[in-house]
């Protein structure tokens, strides 16, 4: 009993200790005030994409950046949105399709039913006939029968008929105004965000720019090696015989001028500063 006792007052002491750091955490929130880089890190990525504003200020006054994969990116998300929206589409218009060829699936079975009837190759069931029939009706119940005008290979228009599920129909038609509504927000999203986006493009494209120049860096070492051990076959060639035709290739064949000229940065020149372009 006295363990017990003494369990409970600890449990209370954690609550209450618990209250306090979470009312002192919702009053400097309220203050504005930043947060540590200790909270920062026990935060998961939801709550630091809820929280980006405070948290980036945080940062901002403690100088220490975040990983650029921790960053949530506005443009992703909506791209993502698009991409579900497009494919709730695609589902729904397999649905559609699936309908249009409904009715037919239902009337098929009894359709061979009555020809294998009146072929003699079976005998009546009327039974069966009300199942089949009974199945045509429900598909008719579910859908409506439309005619609609289509184009036909000589160019001209011809008339079809069309079964459609109005249900259906309205959902895929609100999906449809889904899809265009989120990628209406990422072309907003873009224009609204150009220039921080664009800078980010450069600063990226700048360090890859100079990870490929330290590539061509060495691809240039290995080329006046090569260039090297070439002209000291040349001797060995003509005391052999060998035709110069018989040394393979050199691998930068056609290239040698994109190398002399160094790597560009992968961004449109008219962002550029001048002696970047």
């Amino acid at each position: 009993m006295a363990e017990n006792a003494d369990n409970q007052g600890r449990i209370a002491d954690l609550e209450k200790a618990k209250a306090k750091a979470d009312a002192e955490a919702e009053l400097r929130e309220i203050r504005g005030e930043p947060l540590t880089l200790a909270e920062i890190r026990q935060m998961s990525k939801e709550e630091v994409d809820r929280n980006w504003e405070r948290v980036s200020r945080s940062l901002a006054d403690t100088r220490e950046p975040v990983a650029a994969e921790d960053r949530p990116s506005g443009f992703e998300q909506r791209r993502r949105l698009v991409a579900e929206a497009k494919a709730r589409v695609d589902e729904l218009e397999a649905e559609q399709r699936k309908v249009a060829h409904s009715l037919d699936r239902a009337k098929g079975p009894l359709a061979s039913y009555l020809e294998q009837l009146e072929a003699d190759e079976r005998d009546a069931d009327p039974t069966l006939e009300a199942e089949l029939t009974a199945a045509i009706r429900e598909v008719e119940q579910a859908v409506t029968v439309r005619a609609a005008l289509r184009g036909s290979e000589r160019g001209g228009r011809q008339v079809a008929v069309e079964v459609v599920d109005d249900k259906l129909e309205a959902r895929l038609a609100g999906a449809r105004r889904r899809v265009d509504e989120a990628e209406r927000a990422v072309e907003h999203y873009l224009r609204d965000r150009f220039d921080d986006l664009a800078a980010e493009l450069v600063a990226d494209g700048r360090r890859a720019r100079d990870r490929f120049q330290g590539a061509w860096d060495q691809v240039r070492e290995a080329d006046a090696e090569w260039s090297t051990l070439l002209r000291r076959w040349q001797p060995l060639l003509a005391v052999g015989g060998i035709s110069t035709d018989d040394m393979p290739a050199h691998p930068l064949a056609g290239l040698g001028p994109a190398v002399d000229r160094g790597v560009p940065t992968p961004a449109p020149r008219s962002v550029m500063p001048e002696g970047e372009r």
